[in-house]
């Protein structure tokens, strides 16, 4: 709920918005919210690793505007946001829906479900500077995010604060 978002620091809410919907008064298609989170995670060695990656707490779009491209506009959004590869998050109980749009958008099915219920896909652990491939238990320091961007009369950002708007909402302020 919002209530819980704003006890929360350091997390963000994506919203994708389209402004014409709704006799010109907007409507609000889908979101995700994210933040980074200090995880122990094992790859498929077993060796465990404690990283603070990314990750994607809540990812929705309407059911009505589903399979319409606005899933991956939302998601496209938040990577290049944050400047990360779809690999590079850990999702929270990802649902079948959102594993087979990862499959279907970027290839990605091979993971590691980790203990914590968090879902950390093979690349993550063979790719990603901030994991060490050497010895595990490495871990990574959060790093900042940039703002919003907008698209093609559908805006996609993320809002701060009490602000409920286009622009980021963040509650680390």
């Amino acid at each position: 709920s919002y209530a819980r978002f704003m006890q929360l620091p350091d997390q963000t809410i994506y919203l994708l918005k389209d402004s014409e919907m709704n006799n010109g008064n907007g409507s609000v298609l889908g979101f995700i919210k994210t933040g980074r989170k200090r995880l122990f995670l094992t790859d498929n060695r077993t060796l465990l690793h404690e990283v603070e990656p990314l990750c994607i707490m809540d990812f929705y779009v309407h059911e009505t505007q589903q399979r319409r491209g606005h899933g991956k506009e939302l998601f496209e959004n938040v990577l290049q946001e944050e400047g990360l590869s779809a690999f590079e998050v850990a999702i929270d109980r990802p649902s079948s829906k959102f594993l087979s749009f990862l499959q279907r958008h970027y290839q990605l099915s091979s993971y590691v479900k980790q203990n914590n219920n968090f879902v950390i896909f093979d690349k993550f652990f063979t790719t990603c500077s901030h994991v060490d491939h050497g010895r595990g238990m490495h871990r990574r320091h959060s790093l900042p995010s940039s703002m919003h961007a907008n698209t093609n009369g559908v805006t996609a950002g993320r809002s701060r604060g009490l602000r409920m708007s286009l622009s980021p909402l963040k509650n680390n302020e």
